[in-house]
């Protein structure tokens, strides 16, 4: 009789490890958190063993949107690889902690953490995950209305050697630059580093770059009328495996720029899909503000006020204040002439430059439309955004005549 040998429990662990990689490419999310699970049950496991597997566990809680699961499993493995002295291990989970503390941590320790974990990378000369690290405190800065300082972290990335080869964090980088210039009000520029993000991420094919691309670049494709450039991108994307896990959010991204342009049929059919997970703070409140802003479409402007989140609200920036102020603008002038203490929060938004231009141009257009004597300074505020495609004259009318 043939006997089969028998495998150790650092094999199973392994084949298991193999197991739950391969389940979490097909989004079989919970099977993928079970086979992990299973590895980590096996008795008499070294700490970087456990350290991988722990790994697998966080890449399947960010697949399934889970992000303070992640958190705690990357921390768990952190101090597995430290224990087990895995210096290169132990900086990986470091660098994935500092990228998850930007989602669902304290900003400032975020900050700190993803300093000190770019400054390990470059110890070790992991440029890659340098790179990687600096990326991720573009998006810290992002996420706080920071503009100025994404371009300049951005810069500081970008120009790292060698040149970054094709690959995602390319495609995830240029959108960086994206983000910036727009908040800027920079459009050209924005527009010229988005149009290298998009051909990278169609060549590379790689998920997160698809949707990022989308999620990032879709109000300026809105903008200039170029929505059409997204095609590929989400026919690249589909709706399963791991895509899954951004539908919600390009959803309500689709739906928001749908309001824009005043397809509000098209609003509501992208909002009728949008589910799944949304654990971030700031992605609650965006969803929140665009809610407000399709019941006021759709002829209710007092439940557009009652679903406004407060300006304290958890997650909240000075981006999305504006956002939702000129929702409260637009609400309230549709019932009768807007609170002033709602005219005087819009008045000290219009004095801040450098936060966020288009959500800036937002608050001036709901302002022309809550009081004529404010459609001048809208005008000179287009013709501001427009200025900046001067490169392009005949993009540069367009823009001016979609948005007079």
């Amino acid at each position: 009789m043939r006997r089969h040998a028998v495998l150790t429990p650092r094999q199973q662990a392994a084949a298991l490890r193999v197991r739950a990689d391969a389940l979490r490419g097909l989004g079989r999310i919970a099977d993928s958190e079970a086979a992990a699970q299973a590895a980590l049950a096996l008795p008499a496991l070294p700490d970087d063993d456990r350290a991988q597997l722990l790994d697998a566990l966080t890449m399947s809680a960010l697949a399934g949107g889970h992000l303070h699961d992640a958190l705690a499993h990357v921390e768990a493995a952190l101090a597995l690889s430290r224990r087990a002295g895995d210096t290169l291990g132990a900086t990986r989970a470091a660098i994935r902690r500092a990228t998850l503390l930007v989602q669902v941590g304290d900003p400032a320790e975020a900050e700190a953490a993803l300093r000190d974990a770019a400054a390990q990378a470059a110890r070790l000369g992991m440029v890659g995950q340098q790179r990687a690290t600096l990326f991720n405190l573009c998006v810290l800065h992002a996420n706080h209305s920071r503009p100025a300082q994404v371009l300049e972290v951005a810069r500081e990335c970008w120009a790292l050697p060698p040149p970054m080869p094709l690959e995602a964090l390319r495609t995830q980088l240029q959108l960086a630059f994206v983000e910036a210039h727009v908040a800027l009000g920079e459009l050209g520029e924005a527009w010229r580093w988005l149009q290298g993000a998009m051909a990278d991420a169609l060549a590379v094919g790689q998920i997160a770059g698809l949707a990022t691309c989308v999620l990032t670049g879709y109000e300026l494709l809105t903008l200039l009328g170029e929505q059409a450039r997204a095609e590929p991108l989400l026919a690249a994307l589909g709706d399963g495996g791991e895509a899954r896990q951004f539908l919600a959010e390009m959803r309500l991204v689709r739906a928001e720029c749908a309001l824009l342009l005043g397809d509000v049929a098209a609003a509501r059919t992208h909002w009728a899909a949008l589910d799944g997970p949304l654990e971030v703070d700031r992605i609650h409140l965006r969803r929140a503000v665009v809610e407000a802003a399709l019941r006021l479409a759709e002829g209710d402007p007092a439940a557009a006020l009652a679903t406004l989140p407060p300006d304290d609200a958890p997650g909240h920036n000075d981006e999305l204040r504006w956002r939702a102020l000129a929702v409260r603008v637009a609400a309230e002038a549709a019932q009768g002439p807007p609170n002033p203490a709602t005219r005087a929060a819009a008045a000290a938004a219009l004095q801040r430059d450098g936060v966020h231009a288009v959500a800036q141009w937002l608050l001036h257009r709901a302002l022309a439309c809550a009081d004529p004597a404010e459609a001048a300074a809208c005008a000179a505020r287009t013709a501001a955004l427009a200025a900046t495609l001067a490169d392009d004259p005949a993009r540069r009318r367009d823009f001016e005549q979609r948005w007079r």
